[in-house]
């Protein structure tokens, strides 16, 4: 899977446990999900990136605002 690859990656880089990053990433899709309702992929790829830089600040430094 790619979300996978891309949770490894940032993990990495953060230096934190993979399992930290797919599981605040999962979690946040979910939440962003009951909030919001069905949105595009596009949409959802940027709120659950944006939730995220406010769980673990240090993935807004890899990846900029947004």
């Amino acid at each position: 899977m790619a979300s996978d690859e891309r949770a490894i990656e940032i993990a990495k880089k953060l230096g934190v446990r993979y399992t930290l990053v797919y599981r605040a990433h999962l979690y946040a899709e979910r939440y962003l999900m009951s909030k919001y309702g069905q949105v595009d992929e596009k949409r959802k790829k940027k709120l659950v990136l944006k939730w995220l830089c406010g769980f673990l600040p240090s993935i807004e430094m890899l990846f900029g605002k947004t």
